[in-house]
This record gives structure tokens, C-alpha cells and sequence, in this order.
């Protein structure tokens, strides 16, 4: 995934990937000013600590955007995909943020694309409280 992002992205200069755990990232505090947890989530075993590093490395004020699979039964996920979670609740995502320090939060479903065979889409977006 990171060849095919560094390909992707290969004609930006102001872009810098790096390899490293999102529970750990190699980033200073305060140091970026906004970061995105897009369909990661429910493959860590402890989601929460990705939230709370993303409100470390945010500066004051900073925006996080965070879109992963609402709650389902495909348990076959597990196996198949990786899937740790299957999905989160609007009050499980509520509650890592919160936690984090987060605020402003809004959650929003994702209406489904028409050709789309997964589970349904959130998105939620939220504001660091640190001014």
C-alpha cells in the first residue's frame, strides 16, 4: 500500500510518507494540523490508543477525520480481511474521542454506493480542545 501511495502521490512535494504503527506514530506533539483515520480502525486491537496518538501529533485546534464500517454480522470478516472490529457505534467512536480530547465531534452515515457489497460507512469528524 505505501508503493502504491508513494506512486500515487509522486508529483507532490510536500508530501512524506512514512512506515510506522498508528498507536505510535514518529511524529512531534502539536505538530500536524490534520490528520485522517480512513478505514483502519477495526483492524487494530486497540483502536482507541490510534485516536489518542492522532490527538498528540494534532496542534491546537487541529481537525481529525476518521471514516470506518459501521457495526454488522460478517463475522467471515475476521478471516477473510483481517478485521478485528466489526465496526463501531456512533457511541463507541463518541467515547474514544471524547476520551482523547476531543470535541466538536459530528458523526454522519455514509449512504451507501449503489454497487457497494460491504457494510454501511461512517464518517466523523472532530476538533482538538487544546487551544
Amino acid at each position: 500500500m505505501l508503493e502504491l501511495a508513494e506512486k500515487r502521490l509522486e508529483r507532490f512535494d510536500n508530501v512524506e510518507l512514512r512506515l510506522a504503527e498508528l498507536e505510535s506514530l514518529p511524529l512531534d506533539d502539536n505538530s500536524v494540523d490534520a490528520s485522517t483515520l480512513i478505514l483502519v480502525l477495526h483492524h487494530l486491537e486497540r483502536p482507541e490508543l490510534a485516536v489518542h496518538e492522532a490527538a498528540r501529533v494534532l496542534k491546537p485546534t487541529g481537525r481529525l477525520l476518521i471514516v470506518d464500517i459501521l457495526p454488522h454480522d460478517r463475522a467471515e470478516y475476521r478471516m477473510e480481511k483481517g478485521h478485528v472490529w466489526l465496526g463501531f457505534s456512533e457511541n463507541e467512536i463518541d467515547e474514544y474521542l471524547t476520551a482523547a480530547g476531543f470535541e466538536s465531534i459530528r458523526f454522519q452515515h455514509l449512504p451507501p454506493a449503489p454497487e457497494a457489497k460491504g457494510p454501511n460507512l461512517f464518517a466523523v469528524s472532530a476538533r482538538t480542545r487544546r487551544e
